[in-house]
């Protein structure tokens, strides 16, 4: 959510750019499974409306050219983003599409631990614990940077990732420790929304109401942590999510980027939505 008070160059804030912090909290039992929650219905800060695209990008002139174009789908449980994903993959076969903070190649990750270990060490002493939790996403941040980086890709006129760097940025607010926010990655913060804000194309944020959430997610034949939670708690998780989803697409948004589609999923089908984002990947190309 944005608030009209805060000091900027705060953690995480850009100067001139004010927000507020989502509730800190863990999730019940579920990790960051627990991550993939909604956004709020309506087009948040730095977005497009409902069904329009907004391509202007302050840094694009910046871009690498060489490189494929990086397209991130976030949004709730139930929002359709696997939907979303494999129908654009079907409709265009040179997007790569397995690539998340999941699944990450094990060197990268051990990389990733040494390269972050002073800003890990900074964060354990302003908590006066260890944030294992967090730990591992800042880890697996900045695995998936290099990751991103492999020459090999090249190959692929983009890549469509679900769960990647906005998420697991988003799962930092959402259920991180209060030190995530009050100094214990002041320097962090900025440096890694800099280089997301230049190294993420496009954000495809997929959206639906609370109670057309609920219903999909009740209604999964797999097993999902919260099909057995009351509406309370899954809507205050969602709540959660949106407030720190909202916060990083407006801290990158600050930075001059990414591009942000919003799509409500109960007001258009899949293939609709499919059509649009490849209409945009089209002109980014085309664009560069």
């Amino acid at each position: 959510m944005i608030d009209n008070v805060g000091e900027p160059g705060a953690a995480g804030v850009p100067p001139r750019a004010t927000m507020s912090w989502p509730r800190a909290g863990r999730l019940p039992r579920t990790g960051f499974a627990a991550l993939r929650a909604g956004t709020r219905p309506g087009t948040p800060i730095g977005a497009a409306s409902a069904t329009g695209i907004r391509l202007e990008r302050g840094g694009a002139e910046d871009l690498v050219n060489d490189r494929p174009l990086v397209i991130e789908i976030v949004g709730a449980w139930g929002a359709g983003k696997g939907t979303l994903l494999h129908c654009l993959n079907a409709a265009d076969p040179s997007l790569r599409i397995d690539i998340d903070v999941w699944h990450l190649p094990r060197p990268l990750l051990v990389r990733g631990a040494f390269e972050a270990a002073r800003t890990i060490a900074g964060l354990f002493a302003n908590a006066r614990k260890f944030l294992w939790t967090e730990a591992k996403l800042i880890i697996k941040l900045r695995a998936i940077q290099r990751q991103l980086r492999d020459p090999r890709l090249a190959a692929h006129s983009a890549l469509v990732l679900d769960e990647g760097p906005v998420f697991a940025l988003s799962g930092l607010h959402l259920a991180g420790h209060r030190a995530v926010g009050n100094g214990g990655l002041a320097a962090w913060w900025p440096r890694t929304l800099r280089h997301w804000a230049e190294s993420v194309d496009i954000v495809v944020h997929l959206d639906a109401p609370d109670t057309v959430l609920a219903r999909r997610i009740r209604d999964r034949p797999r097993f999902h942590p919260l099909q057995q939670s009351g509406d309370v708690e899954m809507f205050d998780t969602l709540r959660r999510y949106r407030s720190a989803c909202e916060r990083v697409l407006m801290g990158l948004t600050a930075y001059g980027g990414p591009s942000v589609m919003t799509f409500r999923t109960d007001q258009q089908t899949t293939p609709q939505i499919a059509q649009q984002v490849l209409a945009a990947i089209a002109r980014a190309r085309n664009g560069r």
